[in-house]
């Protein structure tokens, strides 16, 4: 699963560079995304709301959220329902993701019977009334993604009231019955979570270092969508409108305008050497805070061949002037984030010692071949030019005597090594190859010391004599690429 949605419901704002109607969110143009509405669409063909219409439709954003909101209802009516909801994304614009149904782990959420009693409706009922609004949706929207609900990250188990059934369950368990059950009957499109943060001020912050570290180093959940409840003050209890922490909020959602923070898109890791292009500030982060510690990206990569390279890691970039926390550094594999023993060293951009300028911090590991990671580590805001990671180049491999790369040591080479110095024929592909008495050059001795070991039982060319490197240097051009 790469889509993880964090559904509520978002209000309009006018906030400096930003347009009316952006929500707090991720998107794609590097800048926020506009991300929810909340909907009652009823549960009859001839229900409430014909439809949505996306409030900027000229935006660049790659998709919108709408909610199918509420509580599901009766099961005699879920069919009727599933017919209503397909209508009524055919009917929309400017959407392709839907939710349906809305935290039914709550009784409140129950559909109430005609004496307003509310019956238990378990995980597997649930994914039967889902499973039919899916298929409803996608018979009209094929290409559109239908996201089961969200559950309330806290609810059960309960006893039953006056007026509804008792909550069996905690709602982890409601969660993993409730998915086994939907994946059982078919596919799934994502997955909606309500979520809470460590607090009201970097939450948009954690989702990016969340998606630039977990998600693409250890290939865990990209999260594309991030919607704050509740703005309303008026609507209910949970409002952040009006609330003491607005402020903190807005605050986090400027910063995220300011960073230009956007989810990542995963791709193979690049292969030694290789540079990253970061030419940006990071948002202020400090090294001492739990869990990251300061990591803000982490860059998987791939050391290729057979042995052990020495790999040199260069980190350009300008740390603040006048102080000792504006600093940087790379991580690699194991090393630990909480370590500060190698901080303000000649391995990290210093704001005292650089004083702002434009400095080049350096270290060495040797990596076996296979994937390692990279992670940039900051404290403060220093301004990060460049990532680049260098390996020795490889040397080409080739077999002595082998002047034609047939991969066969026979006449044909001494013929190539002749017709090359007096036929005017074309460059051998690899002269150290041609080379075949291993004198540095490119001679009749060459072709002669190959007949003579072809017939009559004169000595083997030197190594290598299967496939490998050169152990000899000389100035012979290097061989046009692997020759083995």
């Amino acid at each position: 699963m790469d889509v993880l949605f964090l559904g509520g419901l978002g209000r309009s704002a006018t906030r400096p560079g930003i347009q009316p109607g952006i929500q707090p969110g991720i998107g794609p143009s590097r800048v926020l995304g506009y991300t929810g509405s909340m909907t009652g669409i009823g549960r009859t063909l001839a229900g409430a709301a014909a439809a949505l219409v996306a409030l900027l439709p000229a935006a660049p954003l790659a998709a919108q959220a709408r909610h199918i909101y509420g509580t599901i209802p009766l099961k005699s009516q879920w069919d009727a329902f599933a017919a209503r909801c397909a209508n009524f994304a055919a009917a929309s614009q400017g959407c392709t993701t839907w939710v349906i149904g809305n935290e039914t782990n709550l009784s409140g959420e129950w559909p109430a019977d005609a004496n307003g009693y509310r019956k238990y409706v378990s995980p597997e009922d649930y994914a039967d009334c889902f499973r039919r609004v899916y298929g409803a949706i996608k018979a009209v929207r094929p290409s559109h993604s239908v996201v089961p609900q969200a559950l309330a990250p806290f609810a059960g188990p309960y006893g039953s009231g006056s007026d509804h059934d008792g909550m069996p369950i905690d709602h982890v368990t409601y969660m993993r019955r409730m998915l086994d059950a939907i994946r059982a009957s078919g596919p799934v499109d994502g997955i909606a979570v309500h979520i809470t943060s460590r607090g009201y001020g970097a939450a948009l912050l954690e989702v990016d270092r969340w998606n630039h570290n977990e998600a693409l180093a250890d290939g865990k959940p990209i999260i594309r969508c991030l919607n704050f409840y509740r703005w309303c003050g008026s609507c209910d209890g949970w409002n952040i409108d009006l609330a003491p922490q607005e402020g903190q909020i807005l605050a986090d959602l400027d910063e995220a305008v300011r960073y230009e923070l956007a989810w990542p898109e995963r791709s193979a890791p690049p292969q030694a050497p290789f540079a990253v292009e970061v030419a940006r500030e990071t948002p202020p982060l400090q090294k001492e805070s739990a869990p990251y510690r300061g990591v803000w990206r982490s860059y998987p990569f791939e050391v290729a061949g057979s042995a052990p390279v020495q790999a040199t890691f260069e980190l350009t970039g300008a740390a603040s002037a006048g102080g000792d926390d504006d600093d940087a550094r790379l991580l690699v594999d194991a090393d630990d984030p909480a370590e500060g023993a190698t901080w303000n060293t000649a391995a990290s951009l210093d704001g005292a010692r650089d004083q702002g300028s434009t400095a080049t911090a350096r270290l060495t590991r040797t990596l076996a071949p296979g994937l390692h990671v990279a992670r940039l580590q900051v404290d403060g805001t220093p301004y990060i030019e460049r990532i680049a990671v260098s390996v020795p180049a490889a040397a080409a491999r080739f077999q002595r005597g082998d002047a034609n790369s047939d991969r066969v040591v026979d006449l044909s080479d001494a013929v190539l090594v002749l017709l090359y110095l007096f036929g005017g024929s074309r460059t051998p592909p690899c002269l150290d190859a041609a080379d075949a008495d291993d004198r540095g050059a490119i001679d009749v001795t060459d072709a002669i010391y190959l007949l003579a070991y072809l017939f009559t039982g004169g000595p083997a060319p030197p190594a290598p004599a299967a496939c490998g490197a050169d152990p000899t240097a000389d100035g012979l051009a290097p061989c046009q690429g692997d020759r083995c």
